[in-house]
């Protein structure tokens, strides 16, 4: 099965059309790292338990979120705006049948339904799909880590909001627990809930420093004399 033409097909179903530009790679990007977040997700010994299917756990990740292009392509959306509000039973809906018209005789039947199904029953919790276990799983990895800033500045851009707006946001989340909770309530598999929190570790780090730098306070520290971690003090971390 050649797995590079199974990506270009997907690739161009996620590209997002620019006038007079080069074409939005921000869905195709997210779409491929959930793909290889569940390709690898796959082979930890509690996915295998379940009976995942590597190939069409790939697969369906690299469809998860094909609804937002559907809704792109039929003038619903400005492309501007995906990925910033909720997924839907419909965007699921719509991905799984653009999957299956993408690929159909491109991969086998076992793999076009196994993939389907999990895209189609991603948001639900209680689904028995073990591909659909496994894509969920993945997604909720790529929330996690310094990656997810990029979709943070876009929303700040569409919005008119700066860097002190994604500070604030940061710092209420982690005075609501806000992270301490997704890690609890995503993740079914220790291997990969370990690793979020080891992603959400390096980003209180980095956005620590985001805070220092736009207060200034790393600079009143050289000017000041005052030792970098007494400036750093009651900051975002």
């Amino acid at each position: 099965m050649d797995l590079e033409s199974i990506q270009k097909t997907a690739r161009s179903d996620l590209l997002l059309s620019v006038d007079d530009g080069a074409p939005d790679v921000f869905l195709w990007e997210h779409s491929l790292r959930v793909a290889r977040n569940a390709r690898q997700v796959a082979h930890l010994a509690e996915a295998r338990a379940l009976g995942v299917d590597e190939l069409s756990a790939f697969v369906a990740g690299l469809y998860h979120d094909a609804g937002w292009a559907s809704r792109v392509n039929s003038g619903e959306l400005d492309r501007m705006h995906v990925l910033l509000g909720p997924t839907t039973e419909g965007d699921c809906e719509a991905g799984a049948l653009m999957l299956e018209r993408s690929l159909r005789g491109r991969v086998s039947p076992m793999v076009l339904d196994r993939a389907a199904t999990a895209v189609r029953t991603r948001l639900d919790r209680s689904s028995r799909s073990p591909d659909a276990v496994v894509l969920a799983e993945a997604e909720a990895l790529d929330e996690f880590g310094v990656l997810p800033l990029w979709l943070a500045v876009r929303r700040g851009a569409l919005e008119g909001r700066g860097v002190e707006a994604a500070i604030e946001s940061w710092v209420r989340k982690k005075e609501y627990s806000f992270w301490t909770a997704r890690l609890t309530d995503s993740f079914r598999f220790s291997e990969v809930r370990e690793l979020a929190r080891m992603r959400l570790t390096r980003i209180e780090r980095l956005m620590g420093e985001v805070q220092l730098e736009s207060l200034g306070q790393d600079l009143a520290a050289v000017v000041g004399g005052v030792p970098r971690e007494a400036a750093t003090d009651g900051l975002a971390t």
